[in-house]
Formats: C-alpha cells, sequence, structure tokens
C-alpha cells in the first residue's frame, strides 16, 4: 500500500491500555495511527492532521465525546468524518444520543477487536465512495458552469435562457442533497444486511439503524418536495408569454403590497433590527407590467440591501417612488456596506459576486441583479446606481409611465 493511501485513524480514549490494544490490531492492517486521551487532545490533532475516520470514547476528563461530537459537527471540513464510539455505556439513551449527534455507528467495548476491524474497512470503503461521488459533482458543477458561462456569451440576449439558469441554480442543491441522500440509504441498506447477519441479538443498534434510514429517507422526501415546487416554477413561468402578461397598475399600490409581505416573509428585517422607511408619491403612477416580475425585482433589492446591513450598528432602509418626465421611479436605500468603485460596472454582470455585504453563509451565484437589469431593459425601463463604500447604496429603477392611463388620472 502506497504510504500516501494509508488510512490515517484518530484514537481517542482516555484508556492507554485500551489505547495500545486498539494501536497493535489497527497496525496489524496497515493503517496509520494518531492518539489522544481526550476530546481536546483530538480537536487540536484535527487542527494540524487530516483524519480520515475517529474511533472515539464516550467518558473521558477535560472534553468528553459527546462534546466532541458537537464541535466535529460545527466545522465543515471535520462534520463528515466518519465516527464510530467506542464505549462500555450501553444505555438506550447514550447509544441513541450518539446517533442524534452524528456518529456512524456504536460498538460496545466488549465487541471483538476482529469485528470492529471489519467494520473499519467497510467505512472507509464507503468514506472513499462518497468523497469520489462528491469529486465528480464538483467537476461535473465546474463544468456545467463553464458551459452555462459561454452559452451566455454567444446568446446574452435570450432572457429565457438567464430565467432557466436561475431555475436550475436553485434546484442544484436539493437535487444534489436527493442524489447523496440516495447513496447513503443504500449504503445504510447494505450496513443493516451485515449487522443483521454479524450480530442477531443486538437488537438495539438495528433499531437505531433503523432509525437513522428512516430520518435520511425524511430529509430527502422534503427535498424531493423543494425540487418538485421549483421544478412547477420553470413549467410555469418565463419570458416566452411576456406579453401575455402585461397588466396596467399603480406603481405605488405594488410597492406598498410588496413592503407589506416582506415585513412578513422576511423575518431578517425584524431580527436583526432593521427600520423601514416608505415614502409613496402622492399620485398614483401607473404602468404597463408584468406584476409578478416587478415584484421580484423590489424583493431582489431589499434582500440585497439586509445582507449590506448585517454589520450595521443602525441598520435602516428606505423606499421610495416618484416620477420624472415619463417615468414612474422606486428606490431601495440602505445605510449598508456600498459597493467599491471598481465594481459599480460589473454588478449587473451574470454571474458577478462582490466582496461587500455577502454572508459567507450564504450561497449566490451572481445572478440576481443581472436578472433585474434584463427584467428592466425588456420593460423599456433604465436602472440607475448610486453607492459608497461604508456610508450605503441607493438603487432607482426607472419604468414607463403608461401615457393613455396616466392622463384619466
Amino acid at each position: 500500500m502506497n504510504k500516501e493511501t494509508i488510512p490515517k485513524i484518530l484514537i481517542v480514549d482516555d484508556s492507554p491500555t485500551y489505547r495500545k490494544q486498539l494501536l497493535k490490531a489497527l497496525n496489524r492492517n496497515n493503517y496509520s495511527i494518531v492518539e489522544a486521551s481526550n476530546g481536546k487532545e483530538a480537536i487540536d490533532i484535527l487542527k494540524e492532521e487530516k483524519i480520515d475516520l475517529i474511533l472515539l470514547d464516550l467518558v473521558m476528563p477535560i472534553m468528553d465525546g459527546f462534546e466532541t461530537l458537537e464541535k466535529l459537527s460545527e466545522h465543515d471540513k471535520w462534520r463528515n468524518i466518519p465516527v464510530i464510539v467506542l464505549s462500555s455505556v450501553s444505555s438506550e439513551e447514550d447509544v441513541i444520543k450518539t446517533f442524534h449527534s452524528g456518529t456512524l455507528d456504536f460498538v460496545h467495548k466488549s465487541t471483538k477487536i476482529s469485528v470492529l476491524i471489519e467494520k473499519i474497512k467497510r467505512y472507509l470503503h464507503m468514506k472513499n465512495k462518497m468523497e469520489y461521488l462528491e469529486d465528480t459533482a464538483s467537476e461535473l458543477e465546474r463544468i456545467l458552469e463553464y458551459k452555462t458561462k459561454k452559452l451566455f456569451e454567444a446568446e446574452s440576449k435570450i432572457p429565457i435562457a438567464k430565467y432557466i439558469t436561475s431555475i436550475l441554480h436553485n434546484l442544484r442543491n436539493p437535487i444534489t442533497y436527493v442524489i447523496n441522500g440516495a447513496e447513503l440509504l443504500h449504503i445504510l441498506i447494505e450496513k443493516l444486511k451485515n449487522e443483521i447477519e454479524l450480530q442477531k441479538e443486538k437488537n438495539l443498534e438495528i433499531k437505531n439503524l433503523f432509525y437513522l434510514i428512516e430520518s435520511r429517507v425524511s430529509e430527502m422526501k422534503k427535498a424531493g418536495e423543494v425540487l418538485t415546487i421549483q421544478t412547477d416554477l420553470l413549467l410555469k413561468k418565463g419570458y416566452s408569454d411576456l406579453n401575455q402578461e402585461f397588466e396596467t397598475i399603480d406603481l405605488n399600490s405594488l410597492i406598498k403590497s410588496e413592503i407589506q409581505f416582506s415585513r412578513i416573509a422576511n423575518p431578517k428585517l425584524k431580527d436583526n433590527g432593521i427600520n423601514t422607511e416608505l415614502k409613496l408619491y402622492e399620485s398614483p403612477l401607473i404602468i404597463s407590467v408584468v406584476p409578478s416580475l416587478i415584484s421580484q425585482i423590489v424583493d431582489n433589492l431589499i434582500s440585497n440591501s439586509i445582507k449590506a446591513l448585517e454589520r450595521a450598528k443602525n441598520p435602516k432602509i428606505r423606499i421610495e417612488t416618484g416620477k420624472e418626465l415619463n417615468y414612474a421611479w422606486f428606490s431601495v436605500e440602505d445605510n449598508g456596506t456600498g459597493i467599491p468603485e471598481q465594481e459599480k460596472n460589473k454588478i449587473f454582470n451574470l454571474f458577478f459576486k462582490g466582496t461587500k455585504g455577502t454572508n459567507k453563509k450564504e450561497t449566490h451565484y451572481g445572478i440576481g441583479l443581472a436578472m433585474v437589469k434584463e427584467t428592466i431593459d425588456l420593460h423599456g425601463g433604465k436602472i440607475e446606481v448610486k453607492s459608497k463604500e461604508g456610508i450605503g447604496t441607493k438603487i432607482t429603477v426607472f419604468l414607463p409611465i403608461h401615457p393613455q392611463k396616466q392622463e384619466q388620472v
């Protein structure tokens, strides 16, 4: 076996005698071993070394097994490391708690080492398979993004393609979740078969495997529901029927309704203590638009402002409507991070991701503002951006006034 491919196993146990016993057996099977006597030492090791599998005791000083599992779940790089809990504690409550905390298996210390070795081999094989699938998915995603960019470079004036791409980006996460969940379900079923053969008398372990499978299936079902909803959107919406969807409406009424909805539907407005101010033009502003698309623009601009206000001391958003020559306009203004000068002429480019006001925990693809600009162009309107880094941003959307209806007003 090539040295670079030898799996590295971390043994976390406060008993030197048991660690030595494990070390001897694992060395015979050509594994690389690292030892820790408690959870804190284990975390320090994980910060410095790449670990392929963890054998974890529950009862230890300084940091016990449950605290260690919690720490692992909080870290992106450690969350997917297979963990086998080895313990002399065997209460049903503790066993179930370990599964809830993310452990892959629970093995009593009285179990024969030969059985444990077989489990380790199987889980490392599973891990290699999952890593291969993830690498393949990442490569396919990279190719997809590259091909999509090339498509838009050649066909940048086709709005339906851009709309479809935005939906496909939203679909990618649930699709990936369903695929990965299905793979995990297959692995768990195979594991269950083996467990039944190896340890027919251990009903508790089999029961917990059923629990884990059931929870994964439930999560896959939820992901599938999201997938179905987004697919419906893809089938029912689009710019191809744009002319049939135009309606004559009052911009003031649309903005007022959208703000009321945002205050209810977007909890961050309230949770982040953001003060929202609305100032409507004194008279109706009659425009001919596709209302749902204009609502999407308003929602997108408000969402961007919320992200920009994440660290603001006195966060506020001001929404205003008005009239200028033959245009009705609305603006969304915030006192957030602002846009760097060198990025102002790029923010409407497809796939451009700004450096300011982005929550790193949230996935975004640089599509929102490109879609806003495309929608405004299709309505014969224009958009204006005023921003200063560290001060805030004001984005104003201008839409043509419906001439006949406005005269009646």
